[in-house]
């Protein structure tokens, strides 16, 4: 039922989907799908919190692959697997888009990309030989946002080529690291909080 609502809503939008379509899409009754999942508000965000967390496992697996490898090659499979979601699950990938518009998925788009970054935030500490701290958190927050919307714009114009995007980000996301100052973002980030108290 869940992936038939995420096929629905990415295809219709939220506004012109309707629990009816849901339910023939699912080979069930509108009558199934409230008493399982409540209102359209309530079932769009169940489908749009599980595409986060199909996300989130994925790359967590993938982040704990080969710590022995290289760099350049664990960075080639962690972006390779981002883009490899979105390659087999474009309706659920929309849905996050749509999702932020939605006060009940909201929430769950906002914790789920918390996750996220404070698990590349790991990586980003670990790879530059600097503590965790700000510094890490913002260069995360800024590698989680680039591969987004890298992807969001391969799949809204197809003849981008997501394999192209792809390659692009990796080069992107390679670029940064290799070049990362992690404490002078930790100094950055440490005087822009002290200027806002």
């Amino acid at each position: 039922m869940l992936d038939a609502a995420c096929a629905v809503f990415a295809a219709q939008g939220f506004a012109n989907t309707t629990m009816e379509a849901i339910a023939s899409r699912a080979g069930t009754t509108k009558p199934t799908l409230y008493a399982r999942f409540g209102s359209k508000d309530q079932l769009f965000a169940r489908a749009v919190r599980r595409e986060h967390e199909l996300l989130n496992s994925w790359i967590a697996k993938e982040y704990a692959a080969g710590p022995d490898e290289p760099f350049r090659q664990r960075l080639h499979r962690w972006v390779a697997v981002y883009f490899d979601f979105v390659r087999e699950r474009p309706d659920g990938f929309r849905l996050t888009f749509e999702g932020e518009r939605h006060t009940d998925a909201a929430a769950a788009i906002e914790q789920a990309t918390r996750e996220r970054i404070d698990r590349i935030a790991v990586l980003v500490a670990r790879v530059s030989g600097r503590p965790a701290g700000a510094g890490p958190r913002v260069v995360a927050a800024a590698l989680v946002g680039m591969l987004r919307w890298c992807a969001h714009e391969a799949i809204t114009d197809p003849a981008l080529g997501l394999d192209r995007i792809a390659v692009l980000a990796e080069r992107m996301v390679y670029a940064m690291m290799r070049d990362l100052d992690v404490a002078t973002m930790d100094q950055i980030t440490a005087a822009s909080i002290a200027s806002q108290s």
